[in-house]
């Protein structure tokens, strides 16, 4: 018994373009929703005072269906895991005092102090807003690529 199976390859070559740019877009739109989920995250948690930290997230292309999302200030990893007792610098911590709490003067002095001896004893608490944005993308992904092969048909 023999079978032959034949088929235009120009066919074929349009259909595997337009799969390869549709699972681009696919890839792409999972990358954007890591970005984005991990800033409403940010604003979610209430840890974006200065915006340093929401702008740092980006995402960028590595090459055909490669795309990197990455978090830019070294600070980040502080606000996703917590810290340790440490004691922070109350100057520091003064500037943040005043912007966040809007509190000023000596206020803000003798709070910063307090502030800081709190994180010596106690360190930072853990506010995630990276692995939250992560753990949505296989689920989502799996969606998109499924739309990718409709769309390239």
């Amino acid at each position: 018994m023999r079978v032959r199976v034949e088929f235009d390859s120009d066919e074929f070559r349009r259909f595997r373009d337009r799969l390869y740019e549709a699972v681009d877009r696919a890839v792409a739109r999972a990358a954007e929703k890591v970005r984005s989920d991990a800033i409403e995250n940010l604003d979610r948690n209430k840890t974006n005072n200065t915006g340093d930290l929401r702008k740092s997230i980006i995402s960028s292309r590595e090459g055909w269906d490669r795309y990197k999302v990455l978090v830019g200030e070294l600070y980040g990893v502080f606000v996703e895991y917590g810290t340790k007792p440490h004691f922070p610098p109350p100057s520091e911590i003064e500037k943040w005092v005043v912007r966040k709490l809007g509190v000023k003067g000596k206020e803000a002095k003798k709070l910063a102090w307090a502030i800081s001896k709190h994180i010596a004893v106690y360190g930072t608490k853990p506010q995630p807003f990276w692995r939250p944005a992560i753990k949505s993308v296989p689920a989502y992904l799996k969606e998109e690529l499924e739309r990718a092969l409709r769309e390239a048909r």
